[in-house]
């Protein structure tokens, strides 16, 4: 009798062990909030926090199907000017990550993938002119290094005006550059 006795009390201690551990865990599931991402574009392993996402419309021309927008993402210190004639120029210091995309879209950029292409007539759903700097400074005229972009895919959602943008690159040497963007672009068209 004392081993069945054992034996069954040994498994009703198991049993709560199990259930209390069971509880536990969805209790722990329930205080989870899913993990903010900050912000950000990165190249290799170095993250650069985003205080600045901007677009400006550039309109249609007959070398690109679509609407051509300037997309900018840029840390603290970063800025854009834009003289009377309409051209946007970037100001400040700081870093800097663009893109120039082809959208369906007048009003903003279409929700959607952007790939690389290096054809001279550029398509719907894809970029040309990308790169970044990692020491951008206006006071350099046009000496700022500069690293340009070759491969990779910009992939955009937008619900009302509200954009989520992440970024999958690779430069002309081969290093990965990666972003997220969530929230409002400020926008500008060009004259």
């Amino acid at each position: 009798m004392r081993q069945i006795g054992f034996h069954s009390i040994s498994m009703i201690v198991l049993l709560l062990m199990v259930v209390l551990i069971g509880c536990k865990k969805d209790e722990d599931d329930e205080n989870n909030q899913p993990a903010v991402i900050n912000n950000h574009f990165k190249i290799e392993e170095t993250e650069y926090d985003v205080s600045i996402a901007w677009i400006e419309n550039r309109g249609q021309d007959t070398y690109y199907d679509g609407y051509n927008y300037e997309f900018l993402l840029g840390t603290n210190g970063i800025g854009y000017q834009q003289d009377t004639s309409g051209t946007v120029e970037i100001s400040g210091s700081g870093q800097v990550l663009y893109f120039s995309l082809y959208s369906s879209l007048n009003n903003g950029l279409s929700s959607g993938e952007y790939t690389y292409t290096s054809n001279s007539h550029y398509p719907i759903g894809s970029y040309d002119d990308a790169g970044y700097s990692e020491n951008w400074d206006e006071n350099n005229g046009g000496n700022n290094q500069w690293w340009d972009i070759e491969s990779g895919k910009v992939t955009v959602s937008k619900t009302n005006n509200v954009y989520t943008i992440v970024i999958d690159c690779v430069d002309y040497n081969g290093k990965k550059v990666t972003g997220y963007y969530n929230g409002e672009l400020e926008y500008t068209v060009e004259n």
